[in-house]
C-alpha cells in the first residue's frame, strides 16, 4: 500500500474513532491494515440495547470517515475521491441508525455535521494525532491509551442533534 493510500485510510479511520469518542463510545481498536474485508477498521462499543442517542451518535460515527477524508484532502489541497469503498460501507452502516431515527436518506446531512465538528481546530488535532500514529503503527489497540485519549476529546453537544432535527424538518417542509 502506498504512503498516500495509507494516509487516506488512517485519516478515515481516525475520523471514525474521534467521533466515536466524542459521542462517549468506548473505542477499543483502530487499524489501517488491509484485509479481505476492508482497508481499515474502527471498533467501538455502543449501549445494548441501542438508544435513540446511540443511534444519533452511530450515524455521526459512520459519517465521520467521509468527513475526515474530505477535510484531509482539503488541507492537502487535493481533490477528494468520492467513490471509495469505505464511503459505501459507511453509508450502509449509517443506514441502520438513520432508519431507526426516521432519517432515511439523510446521510449527507450527517456527513456535513461530522465535517463541521471534526474540522474544529481543537477536535481536528485528535484526528491528526491518531492518523499519524496509524500511519506508523498500522493499528492502535491499547485500551488504556484509547481510553485516556477519549477523556480529552471534546464531546458532541446535544445542540448538534437539535440542529440536525431542525435541518431535516426544514427540508421536509415542516418548518419555514
Amino acid at each position: 500500500m502506498s504512503r498516500e493510500q495509507t494516509a487516506i485510510i488512517a485519516y478515515h479511520e481516525a475520523g471514525h474513532a474521534v467521533m466515536a469518542m466524542a459521542n462517549g463510545f468506548r473505542v477499543t481498536r483502530v487499524a489501517c491494515v488491509a484485509n479481505a474485508d476492508s482497508q481499515g477498521h474502527t471498533e467501538y462499543e455502543v449501549p445494548n440495547p441501542p438508544t435513540m442517542e446511540s443511534h444519533r451518535g452511530g450515524a455521526l460515527v459512520a459519517a465521520a470517515g467521509l468527513a475526515a477524508d474530505r477535510l484531509h484532502a482539503e488541507k492537502l489541497g487535493v481533490a477528494h475521491k468520492e467513490g471509495s469503498e469505505g464511503y459505501f460501507g459507511d453509508q450502509d452502516n449509517a443506514s441502520v441508525h438513520l432508519h431507526e431515527l426516521g432519517h432515511d436518506g439523510q446521510f449527507p446531512l450527517y456527513v456535513a455535521v461530522a465535517r463541521h465538528f471534526l474540522g474544529l481546530g481543537h477536535v481536528w488535532k485528535f484526528v491528526e494525532l491518531l492518523a499519524e500514529l496509524l500511519m506508523e503503527t498500522e493499528e492502535i489497540n491499547g485500551r488504556d491509551f484509547l481510553h485516556d485519549l477519549s477523556q480529552q476529546v471534546p464531546r458532541v453537544e446535544p445542540t448538534v442533534f437539535q440542529v440536525i432535527e431542525m435541518a431535516i424538518a426544514q427540508s421536509e417542509g415542516r418548518i419555514g
